[in-house]
Order: C-alpha cells, then sequence, then structure tokens
C-alpha cells in the first residue's frame, strides 16, 4: 500500500490480458511528481516469467514540481509463451522507489486470445 502514497507515482499503462509471442509493444508509463521541487530518477521497466527477470530496460527521468511525464519504452516479447508480468519502478537519488506491475499472458502466433 506504501506505493499508493508515495508523492511521486507511476502508473504501468499497459492493460493487455494476452500478447503475442515476439511482438513489440511501446509501454505507456506515466509519472507524476505530487512535490514543488522537480523529481529525477531512474525508471526501469522489467519483465518477468515468474521471479526470473528476461528483460530490463532503464531510462532516466525527471518531473517537473506538480508535474506529469509520459515515457514510452519499446519492449519486444519473448518467443516462449507463458505467464508474465511487467514491472514499471522508479528509484529516486535516495534509493527509494514505487513500482506498478501488470500480470499477462504471452501466446504462439496464432494461439489463443
Amino acid at each position: 500500500m506504501r506505493d499508493a502514497f508515495y508523492p511521486v507515482g507511476l502508473m504501468l499503462d499497459f492493460w493487455a490480458e494476452t500478447v503475442t509471442a515476439g511482438t513489440e509493444q511501446n509501454v505507456k508509463i506515466y509519472v507524476i511528481n505530487d512535490l514543488e521541487p522537480e523529481w529525477k530518477g531512474e525508471l526501469r521497466l522489467l519483465l518477468l516469467k515468474g521471479t526470473d527477470c528476461v528483460s530490463a530496460r532503464v531510462a532516466n527521468c525527471q518531473v517537473k514540481g506538480f508535474g506529469r511525464e509520459i515515457v514510452t519504452i519499446a519492449q519486444t516479447m519473448p518467443a516462449s509463451a507463458g505467464d508474465y508480468t511487467l514491472v514499471a519502478e522508479l528509484t529516486d537519488s535516495r534509493g527509494s522507489s514505487v513500482r506498478s506491475l501488470r500480470d499477462f499472458k504471452i501466446v504462439a502466433p496464432g494461439g489463443a486470445r
């Protein structure tokens, strides 16, 4: 519940329940700063299969005071079907972090949707 009250928050704008294996998805991440000073930190997009990290993308991020930024990160989905989790994570200069997670399935091309 702590993540919901963090003054710099994020929302992973990814709502697909199934995704075709090997496709590229443009994943939008909304970063909101409820503080007056500008926020700077690192934004990570992780793709997990269970507890194993399949892919990690990192971008530097800065958001003006009381502002919002939308960061789009291209993510190529693995060729292996199965259950996956996308994790967007912000980490600031003090090491504090906040996360947004989405579970979904990767299906073979032509597979059930």
